[in-house]
């Protein structure tokens, strides 16, 4: 076996949320036992070429597996550093996890083992990892992941943006938004950084919901210790997912939880602070 300690994983997102994006997923572990065959999850995309310890590597595909074939046997404690170059295809069966599509480009929708439809992994929430996400849009998209930016760069008709994460997370929590949409800073106790991002032509009228999010934190601290990340938001995609997830540090919420008057005010309330919780 192996056990995970990073990942750093580049989107290319052409500005089509039916066409598969250009990937690569590099991949630093540990060797938990001597290796001679690396197994990652993987569904939902072709894979190009496959680096093993910076050497190329045999691989081949079986039902949601990537096999790949280590260029030599690898003893127990090994390091392990897997590069593998693929596309990410959002035009899966809908409802079962991965890629979702908005009105205008992409989230993710990971629980409970669906991360691997979207990039290779060791999809089991035991093996929690850092996680860098680079992703490149054409630039008048805004993209956001987990954890805190770390800058973004322009490049003619494109721009990339990096995050990263300050904890390890488990791989059904990896999220990724892609968008017309606005980011909203604001700060929650402690002065922790808030951000919430949702559809640019919704920020007025989401701005009620938004500034709720440091009383419910408070609300929790309250009752169940301090939060533990470096940084919360509410991300609301324009998609009819008809459900909410908490992905770390940024919970997903379909726009309809906020915007049609079937939901009363408390049960918003309920459903945001599940999702925090």
């Amino acid at each position: 076996g192996y056990d995970v300690l990073a990942y750093d994983i580049a989107f290319t997102y052409h500005g089509s949320n039916t066409k598969p994006l250009d990937a690569v997923t590099r991949i630093r572990a540990r060797t938990t036992a001597p290796l001679d065959r690396i197994n990652l999850d993987f569904a939902r995309g072709t894979v190009q070429g496959v680096e093993v310890n910076g050497r190329a590597a045999d691989f081949g595909s079986k039902n949601e597996d990537l096999v790949v074939q280590a260029p030599r046997r690898l003893p127990e404690g090994a390091p392990l550093n897997i590069t593998v170059h693929h596309t990410s295809d959002p035009a899966g069966t809908a409802g079962n996890g991965g890629w979702i599509r908005t009105a205008d480009g992409l989230a993710m929708a990971n629980q409970a083992d669906a991360a691997h439809r979207v990039f290779p992994s060791n999809d089991h929430p035991s093996d929690k990892a850092r996680f860098t996400f680079r992703i490149t849009a054409p630039k008048d998209l805004t993209a956001v992941a987990n954890g805190l930016p770390a800058g973004h760069t322009r490049n003619g008709a494109t721009t990339t943006w990096t995050y990263r994460t300050e904890h390890p997370m488990a791989t059904e929590l990896a999220q990724v938004s892609i968008g017309r949409s606005a980011v909203h800073h604001h700060t929650g106790p402690h002065g922790i950084p808030l951000r919430d991002v949702v559809p640019a032509a919704d920020r007025e009228k989401l701005e009620p919901w938004l500034k709720k999010t440091p009383a419910q934190l408070e609300w929790m601290e309250r009752r169940v210790g301090r939060y533990p990340f470096e940084t919360y938001g509410v991300l609301v995609a324009d998609s009819r997912i008809g459900f909410a997830l908490e992905t770390q540090t940024i919970s997903l919420f379909g726009r309809s939880l906020f915007t049609e008057p079937a939901y009363p005010e408390w049960y918003v309330d309920s459903v945001m602070v599940h999702e925090l919780a």
